[in-house]
């Protein structure tokens, strides 16, 4: 069994920890991103950070999808605003 007290206070704001936990944590685990009725009309978008990436959960036609915030044409940002609504 671990024992959390013998963790070292350094752990808690080492880069190197973090980048452990979120390729062990935070890349592999379902994550909330916000709630369906923030994004219930079509064309309603959130962008958050998750494990270090910049992501968009779009409403497409009512289908709620997760993209990296980055077109993979002109390798831009899709979306700048946290939230809001239009097309993709």
């Amino acid at each position: 069994m671990h024992d959390i007290a013998s963790e070292s206070p350094r752990n808690y704001v080492s880069p190197a920890r973090f980048a452990i936990e979120t390729e062990r944590l935070f890349t592999r685990n379902w994550m909330f991103a916000g709630l369906a009725c923030e994004i219930a009309a079509p064309d309603d978008f959130l962008r958050i950070p998750v494990a270090g990436q910049d992501v968009i959960i779009h409403n497409i036609g009512g289908d709620l999808r997760a993209f990296i915030n980055s077109c993979s044409h002109r390798h831009s940002l899709i979306h700048t605003e946290s939230r809001g609504h239009r097309p993709l």
